[in-house]
């Protein structure tokens, strides 16, 4: 994923990561709400608030970043 270029991750973030990477391949685009909403994350007990703290804050940015490597 080009969005790990730059970054380093723990092996908690990798796997939220991977998360995000499956729900990408379906749908193209990651939203905030998609967290909270959907079940590939809350059958996991992920919540914004939960991951914003795995990724100490880097969540909004992280997800913004991945959607603009989608477009690009």
């Amino acid at each position: 994923m080009k969005v790990n270029s730059g970054h380093s991750f723990t092996d908690d973030q990798n796997r939220w990561l991977d998360l995000i990477r499956r729900h990408l391949i379906e749908n193209l685009l990651m939203e905030k709400d998609d967290i909270d909403t959907l079940p590939i994350f809350t059958r996991e007990g992920a919540s914004w608030g939960s991951l914003a703290k795995v990724f100490k804050g880097r969540l909004e940015n992280l997800i913004h970043e991945i959607n603009e490597a989608i477009a690009a």
